[in-house]
């Protein structure tokens, strides 16, 4: 398996780990913090902290995404319409290489876009 192979592999099986329904016909949730909201295309693999963005859940509310790093890991919070939140850690990312940043701002993206 080549490393480009290894890489699409990643980044479609990550793209699972932050799965979300899009549905754009609802109004905004009022519980959700918009002044750090980034746009998918403002998305900066280099900085973490611009992968924030806001995207439709299950049910058709918005849901808050906010990645960081810490040391090797990466740190997942989405937060619900109605102020709940769920953390996660991935330490498969290894954030401490570059190969590792480049498959989780993939995911991200990819689960920004709605792919």
């Amino acid at each position: 398996m080549n490393y480009s192979s290894l890489i699409k592999l990643f980044v479609a099986s990550s793209a699972m780990l932050f799965f979300a329904c899009d549905d754009s016909s609802s109004s905004p949730s009022a519980g959700i913090d918009r002044t750090n909201v980034k746009t998918c295309d403002e998305m900066v693999k280099e900085d973490v902290n611009t992968w924030h963005f806001i995207r439709k859940d299950a049910f058709g509310d918005d849901a808050e995404y906010i990645y960081k790093a810490e040391g090797r890991d990466l740190i997942v919070t989405i937060r619900d319409a109605h102020g709940s939140s769920d953390t996660k850690s991935y330490s498969m990312y290894n954030m401490e290489s570059e190969v590792g940043v480049e498959l989780a701002y993939r995911a991200a993206k990819a689960t920004c876009e709605g792919n």
